[in-house]
């Protein structure tokens, strides 16, 4: 049996605390939750960004797996996740756990602007990257003649 710790705590000085805490206290996996703002009634506190937050444990905490809880997939381009989740891979010594969620918060989708588009878009996207992320560039868009701003089909301008 495995057990993971999830920690909901935005300092940074007391999140190291308690990683470190349940690192010699025999926890399996530690795992941080990829959003932008609180889920709740009173969003203005602070809240740090996962990737950058995993990336500080995965270098101070040597033992655990260490992944987002769930990352959205539609917070950032595939290639862009794909590259970050290989380099903190990279900096744990293969300790990352990737979880990979559609996205669901529409609050967190609307204060930040990123476009909230079906699940399965870029879900699709993600596909082509996470199935071979040596040969990312081959994904039918990356060969098109587009200009660097894409199509209204993708989000971009015509």
């Amino acid at each position: 049996m495995r057990f993971s710790f999830w920690s909901g705590e935005q300092s940074w000085k007391k999140l190291l605390e308690v990683a470190t805490h349940a690192e010699a206290t025999g926890w399996d996996r530690i795992y941080f939750a990829d959003h932008f703002m609180p889920n709740g009634p009173d969003t203005s506190g602070p809240w740090s960004e996962a990737w950058t937050t995993i990336a500080a444990l995965a270098a101070s905490v040597p033992r655990v797996q260490i992944g987002p809880l769930v990352t959205g997939n539609t917070y950032r381009h595939p290639a862009v996740l794909a590259k970050m989740a290989a380099t903190v891979d990279q900096i744990s010594g293969g300790r990352l756990v990737l979880g990979l969620g559609a996205g669901w918060n529409i609050p967190e989708y609307a204060q930040t602007g990123i476009r909230y588009d079906p699940p399965n878009v870029r879900v699709e996207e993600g596909r082509y990257v996470f199935d071979d992320p040596v040969s990312a560039g081959s994904h039918p868009a990356a060969s098109s003649e587009e200009s660097p701003e894409g199509t209204a089909e993708n989000g971009g301008t015509t």
